[in-house]
């Protein structure tokens, strides 16, 4: 099954949705890959949508709950340090006003 969600993110050819398929293969390494691993995919991942704090906060919360939860804490801890570090590059939508 790995495979073939790699694969299909991998393969996206719409060029907005190229955060969430990098995204994706960031989730995956959650599963099967190591911190670094998980570092360098999330990396890939920010890079293609650096300035949206919704998207980067939505991984950022949903690698939150994984930790609350108990879940592969080596390679969740990995993920929130770099969504983390994105999102407080970022100034959050409602303090812009």
């Amino acid at each position: 099954m790995a495979g073939a969600v790699h694969f299909a993110a991998e393969c996206e050819p719409d060029e907005g949705m190229l955060f969430w398929s990098n995204a994706t293969l960031g989730d995956l390494e959650i599963l099967i890959g190591t911190p670094d691993t998980v570092k360098e995919a999330y990396k890939e991942a920010i890079a293609r949508n650096e300035k949206d704090w919704f998207s980067l906060n939505s991984c950022l919360g949903q690698l939150q709950l994984l930790k609350e939860l108990g879940f592969r804490a080596e390679t969740v801890d990995a993920g929130i340090a770099i969504f983390d570090r994105a999102v407080k590059k970022l100034i959050k939508p409602e303090e812009r006003w």
